[in-house]
């Protein structure tokens, strides 16, 4: 997977309402346990940016980075709608 697919996923799980360790586990899901993950909030968005060293054939590092950044609006609950996270 790349590091793009995972910045955004991390901004839906985020604009969905759910916490910055539920977005960070998709992180390692999606683009793998050695990225840097930054959270923000930025009034009604959440910010995501995704930071690892790049690597020749997986084994050297050299002295770059990739990133990938990805925001998303933060879901408002419809008022007398279902509860966050479905009906009960």
């Amino acid at each position: 997977m790349t590091l793009e697919e995972g910045a955004r996923a991390a901004a839906r799980e985020l604009a969905r309402g759910e916490t910055e360790a539920s977005a960070r586990e998709v992180v390692q899901r999606v683009a793998g346990e050695s990225v840097q993950v930054s959270i923000s909030r930025d009034g009604e968005h959440a910010r995501v940016r995704l930071v690892r060293p790049v690597r020749l054939l997986g084994l050297v590092e050299l002295s770059a980075e990739q990133t990938a950044d990805a925001s998303a609006r933060v879901e408002q609950p419809s008022l007398g709608g279902a509860p966050p996270g479905g009906p009960p």
